[in-house]
């Protein structure tokens, strides 16, 4: 059944994947985390079955190889974009979807994504400012279920030697209407006693998809002192207004995105969500006024 992310502790991480596993433990762990639901992974193997294409499914994904992967990533992405979804499936979603806001984001949540060996960064797709209704919020479950299929992600899986089938979840959460957002490698790659922040302005896709050059800094883990300041070349943002646009921002580049009062309180949390998971975090943030986590994995440097 669908959960809302506190709800979903004590179900295994296969049925609701890596991303909707983490934020559930932000979230119970009192960190703040955008409300939403988990459509977990058995909604979309049942959707492939009532079609009747999940032998298909299988059968292609078996076949795939390196010198294949880009014809048959189109083929597999298509069964799954033309199958029903079921009027009980549909309704129950519509009835969750009525506790979230207007406008949503909804992302992928893989089996095997963002565990401590393979993180899946970026190859899994997720559909920012989506209007909540059940037609919408239908077309990009259906979007993400099919993004497990994605090139790349085919390319990664077969990298890494895991199987190209397997469960995909689906999170759908209230949208942030972001001031200013980006990442932070809780050690930085190169410098391990450093902390690495990066922010810009607006919703965080300029800063995860490398559209943009963030602002950077440079914070010492064991004083948290700014060590360095960089600005970025933030000649665009991202911002929501009746829908997603990119917006030029070029008198603003000379500007840092964060405030340094919001900088400290980032690198505190940040922290606080190192110790929750034990190891180094790779974390997504926005702020509107509040802090707000959207990602946390493992990374190994």
């Amino acid at each position: 059944m669908i959960n809302t992310i506190d709800k979903i502790s004590n179900i295994d991480k296969s049925e609701i994947g890596g991303k909707a596993h983490s934020l559930n433990k932000l979230m119970t762990s009192g960190v703040n985390v955008p409300n939403g639901i988990i459509v977990p992974s058995s909604y979309f193997i049942n959707c492939l079955e009532e079609n009747k294409v999940i032998d298909r499914i299988i059968l292609l994904s078996q076949s795939v190889d390196y010198s294949n992967a880009s014809s048959l990533c189109e083929e597999l992405q298509s069964i799954v974009l033309s199958c029903e979804i079921s009027i009980k499936s549909i309704n129950e979603l519509a009835l969750c979807i009525q506790k979230l806001n207007d406008f949503v984001s909804v992302r992928s949540s893989a089996a095997s994504e963002d565990g401590e060996l393979n993180t899946f960064a970026g190859l899994h797709d997720t559909f920012l400012n989506i209007q909540n209704n059940p037609i919408n919020i239908i077309e990009a479950i259906k979007k993400c279920w099919a993004s497990l299929f994605n090139e790349r992600a085919l390319l990664y899986r077969i990298k890494k030697e895991l199987p190209i089938f397997e469960g995909m979840a689906v999170v759908v959460q209230n949208m942030i209407q972001a001031e200013c957002s980006g990442v932070v490698y809780t050690k930085h790659p190169i410098e391990n006693k450093y902390i690495l922040v990066e922010s810009a302005f607006g919703i965080g896709d300029t800063v995860v998809d490398g559209k943009i050059k963030p602002d950077s800094f440079l914070i010492e883990r064991d004083t948290l002192n700014v060590a360095n300041s960089e600005l970025g070349r933030k000649y665009s943002k991202t911002q929501i207004e009746n829908g997603i646009h990119t917006v030029n921002i070029n008198e603003d580049t000379e500007t840092f995105s964060i405030h340094e009062n919001v900088l400290k309180d980032l690198v505190v949390m940040c922290l606080r969500i190192e110790q929750i998971f034990g190891k180094t975090q790779d974390i997504e943030w926005a702020y509107d006024g509040t802090l707000w986590f959207l990602q946390s994995r493992t990374v190994n440097f």
